[in-house]
């Protein structure tokens, strides 16, 4: 997984008044979880833009005063009216720590059944994935140039080295919608009851 590098200073004091005064001046209120204690930081704001803004997911080296830590960001909170960043925790797991992260998806190839009018449907934008933060891939790879219109890829038939998918096995990860017009292949009839099933899948994959 690709990598990206912030910097922090350790916070002189923990609470809400010195937070409300951090973000006066910019900064935003972070925190590192892990096998050891927390450590409390602030960060510029303006670092987390290539972080945050963003559909990729990182391993963050976070510098803190010299002390590096290889974390990731585990939660964020945004203001509910200015959607400035609030606070921000990391979590820097044991080198031998599985770990639980969304990977976005990405299709490679030109689908046989959108060559012939289908939609390519995406359900789900990112696959959760489980395994060590250095056996963690940039994104889910899935080539689709097989694929025609009723057929898809499940979460079952999806394999990776060192990395195990934890979602629904039966949800497809991605399939050909058949859409009015669309050229009729040698499935027949069975691409409007395969395309059914994937849109049912897709209704029971939460956002």
């Amino acid at each position: 997984m690709e990598a990206i590098a912030i910097k922090g200073s350790a916070r002189k004091a923990v609470g809400k008044k010195d937070s409300k005064s951090l973000r006066k001046e910019g900064m935003v209120p972070c925190v590192i979880y892990g096998a050891n204690d927390p450590v409390h930081f602030v960060v510029d704001e303006r670092h987390f833009k290539g972080l945050v803004y963003t559909p990729n997911v990182y391993v963050v080296n976070v510098d803190v005063d010299g002390t590096s830590y290889t974390t990731y960001l585990k939660d964020i909170q945004f203001h509910p009216v200015t959607d400035r960043i609030m606070h921000a925790d990391f979590f820097a797991p044991r080198a031998d720590q599985e770990v639980s992260l969304k990977i976005p998806v990405r299709t490679n190839g030109a689908a046989i059944g959108v060559l012939n009018g289908g939609r390519l449907r995406v359900p789900q934008r990112k696959i959760t994935v489980q395994g060590l933060l250095s056996a963690m891939p940039d994104n889910v790879e899935i080539e689709i140039g097989h694929l025609k219109i009723g057929t898809g890829v499940r979460i079952c038939d999806l394999s990776m080295p060192g990395v195990e998918f934890t979602d629904a096995s039966n949800n497809y990860a991605v399939f050909i919608k058949t859409a009015r017009g669309a050229i009729e292949d040698e499935l027949g009839g069975e691409e409007g009851d395969v395309a059914e099933g994937a849109e049912t899948s897709a209704a029971e994959t939460p956002a």
